[in-house]
């Protein structure tokens, strides 16, 4: 018979696995369904520093919880994109989430908005503990995990990236990251710019 304690501790490892499983299939469907070709995105046009806020938001609990300073730096102005709203907004909750998960306490993540000729740019940077030189290639990659690809640790089963990755790439654009260890990681990623401008929110 099991001590207390030591079957408690199964039971953890146990629950730990099982939320790691059913969060696998989840990001694994997202990305047969992301992968199929005959998937249409719902494209509109939308100010993405509306979208960014209401982002960071969702993440503002967590981040105070870890005492990691979770900011957006305010934009200049910056043209309507012409993108999914609520594929972009996955994109978001992934860079940010992922940020948040590699920046310790007492540590920053920033959200940057600019333009770039007929593009927006959106860049998410943490200080995080930063990627090696040898595996920047490799972080899009499906179950990327800094080297640990086999190993079903807590913190998510390494699709997110990649998830982000197949977004941005239906919209006809790219993701990108620089990282240096020790000192923090910066994921960017572009959006055309709508032609016509959004429709401002009620109230606005």
């Amino acid at each position: 018979r099991l001590p207390p304690a030591t079957r408690q501790s199964y039971l953890e490892i146990a629950l730990r696995q099982s939320e790691y499983l059913a969060t696998l299939i989840d990001e694994l469907f997202e990305l047969a369904k992301l992968d199929f070709k005959g998937l249409r995105l719902d494209r509109e046009a939308f100010h993405l520093p509306e979208l960014a806020v209401d982002v960071v938001q969702k993440f503002q609990l967590a981040a105070d919880r870890k005492a990691v300073t979770l900011r957006i730096e305010p934009p200049h102005a910056l043209p309507a994109v012409d993108a999914d709203l609520g594929l972009v907004e996955r994109v978001l909750d992934n860079l940010i989430g992922n940020a948040l998960k590699h920046t310790s306490s007492g540590g920053s993540v920033s959200v940057r908005l600019r333009t770039e000729g007929e593009r927006v740019i959106a860049s998410v940077t943490d200080t995080g503990s930063g990627i090696p030189p040898s595996e920047l290639p490799l972080v899009f990659d499906r179950f990327y995990r800094g080297g640990k690809a086999c190993n079903p640790l807590p913190g998510g089963p390494g699709l997110g990236l990649a998830i982000a990755r197949r977004i941005v790439e239906l919209h006809g654009c790219q993701i990108a990251v620089e990282s240096r260890e020790g000192v923090g990681s910066c994921f960017s990623f572009d959006l055309p710019a709508a032609k016509s401008p959004a429709p401002q929110a009620a109230g606005a």
